[in-house]
C-alpha cells in the first residue's frame, strides 16, 4: 500500500486497476523467484550429502570384495579339473567322427552314381516326351465333330484305315472277324468296326493321354514299324487330307514308336541305377548305426562342456565383481577428492542462496514496480525513481533488475520482458526489438506481420506448439483480434494443460510466448488494451548508443583486435555456458545417484576443470585485448560523445513533429558510410580525421525536415553544445544568423537520391505544395529503356484508400511510377495493404532501374508505421524572399501562365500577383502586427488566384486593376478576412502592388520590377534583387526583428523541450478567444449609462468567479462620484462605454443614437473643449506618437508598439466636415474590430500607416 501511496510522488498515476496487476505481479515473482531458489539449493544440499556418506560407501566396497576373493579361488580349482576330464572325452569323439566321415563318403559316393544313371536316363526320355506330348496335344484339337465324322465313314480312305488299326494295336483292342465273300473261308480280320468303338467311347482321349508308353511289347512294336510305320500311306500329311482326327492320331502313334526306340537304349541304365540304389540304402544303414554311437558320446562331452561353461561363467562373474569394486573404490577416492574443492564453493553458493531467499521478497517488490508501473520509462529515470522508492521504504541494500536474474543480461529491457506476467507491448522499436526477443528465445522466434491475415491461425498453432511468436508493426489503437489471446487462462484436465479460445479447449504448451511491437507510442493506444499488456519504451540508452558506436568504430580503428575481441567473447560466452550446463549435469547426476561410482560423474568433473582452466585463460586474453582497445578507445571518446550527442538530437527531433523517427540502425548506417568513404580514399581511421567528418555524418537527415526545424537541426548539430550548456544557454545572446539556413530538396532531385527498392514518403505541409503535378512533369522528363527504346515515364495516382485494389506488377516491370495520395489517412487495413506490397517489391527480383513509389503524406500528429520502410523527403514552398519567385517562375504554374500571356502587360500584373501573395503570406508571420485576426493564406489560394488570372487574362485585351480586384483578388484573399481593418489593409496592399499609393512607399518596392516581365527575364533580375523580405509587408524593421526574436525564444523552448527541459510555451498574441469566460448579462443595473455598463461586468465577474484584479479595480469605478477615466485594458468590452457615451449625449441633445458619434484624440483638449473621457492602458502599435509635434511618427529602438497615457474620448454629432488629421482606430478586444476612430496629425499619407497596420488597442498584447 505504501508503494501505491508514493507512486504519484514520482508523477506516476496509480489506479486500482495497476495495483491489482502489481500485487498479481508481485506474487508471480516471489512465487517463480523462490522456487527458482529452492531448486538450486536442492542441488547443492544434495551434492553435498553424497560427499557426507562417501565414506560409508567406500567400507560398504571393501567388505564386498573381501567377501569375493575366497568364492573366486574355489571356483577356479573346481574349473581346472573339469578341463582335464573334457580333454580325455573329447579325444574319444575326435575318434568316433574320424569313423563315420569315412562311412558317409562311401556313401555320398554311391548315392552319386546313382543319381548321375538316373539323371541321364531322364534325360534321354525327355528328348521324346515333347514329340509325344506334341502328339497328344494335336489329338486335343479334334472335336466331336471331327471324331464322329472320322467314325462314321463306311469306307475309309486308306490312310485313315491303317492310323485306327495301329491305334487299336497300341490299345490291346481285338479286331472284328467279317465275312468277306471274297476270300475263301469267308471271313476275314477288319479293325475299323473296333476303331469305330474306340472313337465312340467318350474317355477315347483320357486313355491316348494316360497311355502307358513305357510297358508297350516289343512285339507290338514291332507289329507297328513293320506293318503300318513302314507305309507311304502312314504319313501325316497324306492322312490329313482325308481327315484331320486322324492325322492327330497318326502323329500319336509315331511319337509311341519314338519313344519306344530311346526306351530300348535306356532300359540298360535302368536296371543299372536299381542296383545302384540298393547299394546306396545299404551303405546308409550302416552309416545311420555310426552315427547314434558318436552322438552318444557327443553329448557326453557336451554335458562335460556345460558344466565347464557354468563355472567359467561364475568365475567371470566374480572377476567382474571385484574389478568393479575396485574401480569403483578407486572412482570414489578420485571423485570425493576431486569433489573436495567444489564442496568450498558449493558451501558458498547455498550461503548465497540462503541470502538471497531471505531478500527475495525485497527485490521482488522492486521488480513488481519497475514491471508494472515504470516499464515505459527510460532505464535512468527508472532507477532513479526506484532509488526514491529505497529511500521512502528505508531499503539501505541498493537495487537493479539484474539482481532477479539467474543469468546476466545486457538491458533491463530485456529482464522486464522476461520477468513479465503479462504480453510485453514494445513501443517505438523501429524494428529493433527482434534481435532482443531473437537472444531472449535462443533463436526459436517466430515473427508475424499483424497484417497477416493468417495471424490467429498462427498463435493457435504456436499455443500449442510452444512457439516464441512476435507481432511486429501493430497499428490499430484497440486491435480486437489480439485482445483473446493476451487474457488466456490455463487449466488442467487428465494431466495435460489446456485453454478455452472462442470457446473451443486448446492444448498448451508452457513454453509458448507472446510478443508485441509497434513504431507507434503508447497514446494511440486505446486504454483497454494497454491494461493487459505491459508497454516497454525501446528507447537506447546512452550508454547503448556509445556502446553501439564504439563497435562500428573499433572494426575500422584496430580491426585485428575487434576481430579478436569478438572470437574470444564468443569463446568465453560458449565456454562459461558449458561449464554452467555441466555443473547443472554434475548437481543433477549427483543428486539421482545411489553411490559415488558412476564414471560419468567422474567425467563430467574433468571436463568441468578442462572448460574452468580453458575459460580463464580465454577471459585473460579477452581481458588484455580489451586493454588495448581500451586504450585505443581513449583517443576516440570526444569522437564517440560527439556523434552519440548528434544521435540523441536526431532522436529528439520528435518533439518537433513525430514524423521525424529514425531508428538507430539507420543512424548508424549513415555513420558506417561516412567511414566507408572516409577509409575507402586512403584516409586513416585516426581521431582527427574521423572528428573532421562526425558533424557530417548526419547530413543528409537534412531532406527529411521541413524549414524551421532545418535550421534547429543544423544549429544543434554543428554548435558543439553540450547538453547542459543546451538547457542553460542565454538564447537573447545568440545571433540569429548563427541558424544557417539550408536549402530543401528541390523536387527535380528525387530520382538521383532515391532508388527503385526504396520507398519515398514526401512530407508536406498540408495543402502548401502542388506535388501532384511537380511529380507528373518530372516523370515525363524521365526517359527509360523498354525492350531497347526509350519512353516516357508515366506516373500513375491513386488514393491510400485503393491501395489494396493495385495492379502493381505492369508497373514494376514497365518502370513507370506510382504515388498513393493522403497516405497519412490510412487506416490500420490499409496500413496492413501497403506494408504487403512494400514487401512484394522488396522481394522482387529484377526489378526496373526507374520504377518509383511516392507516398505523400500530410503532417500528421501520428505517423504510419510505413513510413519506417520509407526515404521520408519535406518537400515546401520556399518562404524567402527572392527564392518563392524564382521558384514559381521557372518550375511552377507562372511560368506555364506567362508563356501563354499575349502582352508584357499582363505579364507585369502576374509577377505582381505572386509579389502580392508572398506580401499577405508574409505578413501572416507578423501576428497581431500583420493581421488582426490570424487568416490561412498558401499555395492553395495562389493556385486558385493563378487560374482565375489565367481565365481572365483569356477573355480580357487589357486588365484593369478594378477588373483584377473584383474578378481575383477579392474573391480569393478578401473572403478569407473577416476584420474590416484587415480589409482595409488589404485594399492598401493590393493598390500598392498594381497602382501605388504613395512615392514614399512605391519607391521601396520600385527595385523589384525588371524591365521586361518574362520569366527568365524576371529570374534573372531577381538575381540581382537585394530587398529584406519585411518590406514588402509594408512592416516595420523593428516588427521583423521582434519577431526573430519571438522565433529564437520559441527554437530555445523547443530545444529545452527536446532536451527534457520543458517550459512554458511562449505565444505570439493573437487576439483573445473572447469565449473563455463569457459574460452573461442579466442583471438589472441603476444608475448612469456608464455606471450600469461596468456595474454589469463587475457582476458577472462575481457570478463567474473570473478576473480578480478586473473586480477589484471596477469596485474602485464604481466607488467614485464621477468617472472620468476608465483603465480599458482592464475591462471586457470597451465598445460597451462608447456606446453608454453616444446615447447619453443624444439623450441630451435630444437627438437620435444614429446622429451622434464618438471620436478619439491623442494630444490633451483645452479647457473650452467639451468634456472628454480618458481611456487608459491603450497600446499604439506600428508607430509611435510624437507629444511635442503633436504627430504620429515611424517607430525608433526596438520597441513595435506605444503604451500611450490616454486616449481622450468623447460624443459629439455626426458632420460631414472633413477633417484634416488622419484617422487611426482602437480596437475591441474580443473582437478585435474598430471601435473608435481616433484623430492624428501626419506628415506622412495614412495609405503608409495602413501599410504599418497602425492602430490602437484597448489591450496590452501578449
Amino acid at each position: 500500500m505504501k508503494v501505491h501511496s508514493f507512486m504519484p510522488n514520482f508523477g506516476i498515476n496509480s489506479t486500482p486497476s495497476s495495483f491489482l496487476h502489481f500485487i498479481k505481479t508481485f506474487g508471480f515473482l516471489l512465487k517463480r523467484r523462490i522456487e527458482a531458489i529452492e531448486k538450486r539449493q536442492k542441488r547443492y544440499k544434495l551434492g553435498l550429502e553424497k560427499l557426507i556418506h562417501a565414506e560409508q560407501q567406500m567400507s560398504s566396497l571393501q567388505s564386498e570384495l573381501s567377501r569375493l576373493q575366497p568364492e573366486l579361488i574355489r571356483i577356479s580349482t573346481e574349473t581346472s579339473m573339469l578341463m582335464s576330464k573334457i580333454e580325455q572325452e573329447t579325444i574319444e569323439v575326435e575318434n568316433a567322427r574320424e569313423v563315420v566321415a569315412s562311412d558317409e563318403n562311401r556313401a555320398n559316393a554311391a548315392a552319386t552314381e546313382a543319381q548321375t544313371l538316373k539323371s541321364e536316363s531322364e534325360q534321354e526320355l525327355a528328348d521324346a516326351i515333347p514329340a509325344l506330348e506334341s502328339a497328344v496335344d494335336a489329338l486335343q484339337t479334334m472335336n466331336q465333330r471331327d471324331i464322329s465324322t472320322l467314325k462314321t465313314m463306311r469306307f475309309p480312305p486308306q490312310g485313315v484305315r491303317l492310323c485306327m488299326e495301329a491305334v487299336c494295336i497300341l490299345l490291346g483292342e481285338a479286331p472284328a472277324r467279317i465275312t468277306d465273300p471274297l476270300q475263301l473261308g469267308g471271313a476275314r480280320v477288319d479293325y475299323w468296326v473296333t476303331g469305330q468303338k474306340v472313337l465312340s467311347d467318350i474317355h477315347f482321349l483320357s486313355r491316348i493321354r494316360n497311355f502307358d508308353k513305357d510297358n508297350v511289347s516289343k512285339e507290338t512294336i514291332a507289329v507297328i514299324k513293320n506293318n503300318y510305320l513302314s507305309k507311304d500311306e502312314f504319313d501325316p500329311e497324306v492322312v490329313r487330307q482325308s481327315s484331320v482326327a486322324a492325322e492327330g492320331l497318326c502323329l500319336w502313334v509315331k511319337a509311341i514308336d519314338a519313344y519306344h526306340k530311346i526306351a530300348e537304349v535306356v532300359a540298360p541304365k535302368r536296371e543299372k541305377l536299381k542296383k545302384a540304389e540298393l547299394l546306396v540304402k545299404r551303405q546308409m544303414k550302416k552309416l545311420e548305426t555310426r552315427r547314434k554311437a558318436l552322438q552318444g558320446v557327443t553329448e557326453r562331452l557336451q554335458s562335460l562342456s556345460d558344466s565347464f561353461s557354468q563355472m567359467s561363467q561364475r568365475k567371470e562373474e566374480l572377476l567382474a565383481q571385484i574389478q568393479s569394486c575396485e574401480q569403483r573404490m578407486n572412482r570414489a577416492q578420485r571423485l570425493i577428492g576431486a569433489l573436495g574443492g567444489e564442496k568450498v564453493q558449493w558451501d558458498a553458493q547455498l550461503a548465497e542462496l540462503e541470502d538471497e531467499l531471505i531478500r527475495c521478497p525485497q527485490y521482488t517488490l522492486f521488480a513488481a514496480i519497475a514491471i508494472e508501473y515504470l516499464s515505459a520509462l527510460s532505464p535512468k529515470h527508472r532507477q532513479e525513481i526506484l532509488n526514491g522508492l529505497r529511500s521512502l521504504l528505508k531499503v539501505e541494500k541498493p537495487f537493479n533488475l539484474q539482481m532477479i536474474c539467474d543469468e546476466t543480461r545486457h538491458s533491463e529491457d530485456a529482464i522486464i520482458i522476461e520477468n513479465s506476467r503479462r504480453v510485453p507491448l514494445i513501443l517505438q522499436s523501429r524494428g529493433q526489438a527482434k534481435p532482443l526477443l531473437m537472444e531472449l528465445t535462443d533463436g526459436r522466434l517466430l515473427v508475424v506481420e499483424a497484417s497477416d491475415k493468417r495471424l490467429t491461425a498462427i498463435i493457435r498453432d504456436g499455443i500449442s506448439a510452444g512457439s516464441a511468436i512476435l507481432v511486429e508493426s501493430l497499428v490499430e489503437s484497440l486491435p480486437l483480434y489480439i485482445m483473446p489471446f493476451l487474457t488466456i487462462h490455463v487449466f488442467t484436465s487428465a494431466g495435460q494443460q489446456f485453454v478455452m479460445l472462442d470457446g473451443k479447449r486448446l492444448p498448451y504448451n508452457s513454453s509458448f510466448r507472446l510478443y508485441l511491437s509497434t513504431d507507434r507510442p503508447s497514446r494511440t493506444f486505446n486504454s483497454a488494451f494497454l491494461s493487459k499488456v505491459v508497454p516497454i519504451e525501446f528507447m537506447p540508452t546512452e550508454e547503448v548508443i556509445a556502446a553501439d558506436l564504439w563497435n562500428v568504430l573499433v572494426a575500422y580503428v584496430t580491426p585485428e583486435l575487434h576481430d579478436k575481441s569478438v572470437q574470444l567473447r564468443e569463446e568465453e560466452v560458449r565456454l562459461g555456458h558449458e561449464i554452467a550446463v555441466t555443473e547443472r549435469n554434475l548437481l543433477a547426476m549427483l543428486a539421482n545417484a545411489s553411490e559415488l561410482d558412476d564414471e560419468r560423474a567422474i567425467e563430467l568433473l574433468s571436463n568441468s576443470r578442462k572448460l574452468t582452466l580453458q575459460r580463464k585463460s580465454t577471459t585473460d586474453e579477452l581481458n588484455n585485448v580489451n586493454e588495448q582497445i581500451e586504450r585505443a578507445r581513449r583517443d576516440y571518446l570526444s569522437v564517440i560523445d560527439s556523434v552519440a550527442h548528434s544521435i540523441r538530437i536526431i532522436q529528439s527531433l520528435t518533439y518537433l513533429l513525430q514524423t521525424y523517427r529514425f531508428s538507430l540502425h539507420h543512424l548508424l548506417r549513415l555513420f558506417v558510410t561516412r567511414l566507408r568513404s572516409l577509409t575507402s580514399n586512403g584516409k586513416c581511421a585516426n581521431p582527427n580525421a574521423i572528428a573532421d567528418i562526425s558533424p557530417s555524418c548526419f547530413d543528409s537527415i537534412s531532406i527529411s525536415l521541413f524549414e524551421e526545424h532545418r535550421r534547429i537541426f543544423r544549429f544543434l548539430l554543428h554548435s558543439h553544445f553540450t547538453d547542459q550548456q543546451l538547457a542553460k544557454v542565454n538564447w537573447r545572446s545568440l545571433d540569429i544568423k548563427e541558424m544557417e539556413e539550408t536549402p530543401a530538396l528541390d523536387v527535380w532531385e528525387l530520382p538521383t537520391v532515391t532508388d527503385c527498392y526504396t520507398p519515398v514518403a514526401l512530407l508536406v505541409s498540408r495543402g502548401s505544395f502542388p506535388v501532384l503535378k511537380q511529380l507528373d512533369r518530372l516523370a515525363r522528363t524521365r526517359r527509360k529503356d523498354v525492350q531497347n527504346k526509350k519512353t516516357e515515364t508515366i506516373l500513375h495516382v491513386h488514393s491510400i484508400m485503393d491501395v489494396a485494389c493495385v495492379e502493381i506488377d505492369p508497373i514494376l516491370q514497365s518502370g513507370d511510377w506510382i504515388l498513393f495520395e493522403d497516405a497519412h489517412l490510412a487506416s490500420p487495413a490499409h496500413t496492413r495493404a501497403v506494408e504487403g506490397l512494400l514487401l512484394k517489391i522488396e522481394k522482387t527480383e529484377n526489378l526496373h532501374r526507374s520504377f518509383r513509389i511516392f507516398f505523400i503524406v500530410t503532417l500528421d500528429d501520428e505517423p504510419q508505421s510505413f513510413l519506417d520502410k520509407c526515404q521520408l523527403i519535406a518537400l515546401e514552398i520556399p518562404s524567402k524572399f527572392p527564392k518563392f519567385m524564382t521558384y514559381y517562375h521557372d518550375h511552377g504554374r507562372v511560368s506555364e501562365i506567362a508563356a501563354a500571356l499575349d502582352t508584357d502587360a499582363k505579364r507585369s500584373q502576374l509577377y505582381r500577383l505572386c509579389l502580392l501573395h508572398f506580401a499577405i503570406h508574409k505578413r501572416c508571420e507578423y501576428g497581431i502586427h500583420g493581421w488582426s485576426k490570424p487568416i490561412d493564406v498558401d499555395d492553395v489560394e495562389l493556385q486558385l488566384a493563378l487560374s482565375l488570372f489565367h481565365e481572365l487574362s483569356s477573355v480580357e485585351k487589357d486588365i484593369s486593376f478594378h477588373c483584377l480586384r473584383t474578378s481575383v483578388l477579392d474573391i480569393v484573399y478578401l473572403s478569407k478576412i473577416d476584420n474590416t481593418f484587415d480589409a482595409r489593409v488589404f485594399a492598401v496592399m493590393c493598390e500598392w502592388f498594381f497602382i501605388g499609393v504613395n512615392k514614399f512607399d512605391d519607391s521601396l518596392i520600385e527595385p523589384l520590377f525588371p524591365k521586361k516581365f518574362r520569366c527568365k527575364d524576371v529570374i534573372h533580375h531577381l538575381d540581382s534583387v537585394n530587398l529584406e523580405a519585411y518590406i514588402l509587408t509594408g512592416m516595420h524593421r523593428n516588427v521583423e526583428k521582434y519577431y526573430r526574436r519571438k522565433q529564437l525564444q520559441k527554437l530555445a523552448a523547443e530545444v529545452r523541450a527536446m532536451f527534457g527541459n520543458k517550459e512554458e510555451t511562449l505565444e505570439v498574441f493573437c487576439g483573445e478567444d473572447s469565449s473563455k469566460g463569457e459574460l452573461k448579462d442579466d442583471t438589472e443595473v441603476v444608475g448612469n449609462l456608464i455606471v450600469q455598463c461596468i456595474q454589469r461586468e463587475l457582476d458577472a465577474y462575481q457570478r463567474a468567479h473570473l478576473h480578480r484584479k478586473r473586480q477589484t479595480y471596477l469596485r474602485s469605478l464604481l466607488s467614485q462620484p464621477t468617472i472620468n477615466s476608465i483603465d480599458v485594458s482592464l475591462i471586457e468590452s470597451p465598445s460597451a462605454i462608447i456606446s453608454a457615451l453616444r446615447l447619453e449625449y443624444a439623450m441630451k441633445q435630444g437627438i437620435t443614437f444614429d446622429e451622434v458619434t464618438c471620436t478619439g484624440r491623442l494630444s490633451d483638449p483645452s479647457e473650452s473643449e467639451q468634456e472628454y473621457m480618458q481611456f487608459l492602458g491603450c497600446v499604439l502599435l506600428g508607430c509611435r506618437y510624437d507629444e511635442k509635434s503633436d504627430q504620429i511618427a515611424e517607430l525608433t529602438s526596438d520597441d513595435v508598439h506605444q503604451r500611450l497615457q490616454r486616449v481622450w474620448v468623447r460624443a459629439e454629432r455626426r458632420t460631414k466636415v472633413p477633417d484634416e488629421r488622419i484617422t487611426i482606430t482602437l480596437h475591441d478586444r474580443g473582437t478585435l474590430e474598430a471601435i473608435l476612430p481616433v484623430y492624428v496629425n501626419s506628415i506622412i499619407p495614412a495609405t503608409h500607416w495602413l501599410l504599418r497596420g497602425v492602430r490602437i488597442l484597448a489591450f496590452i498584447p501578449t
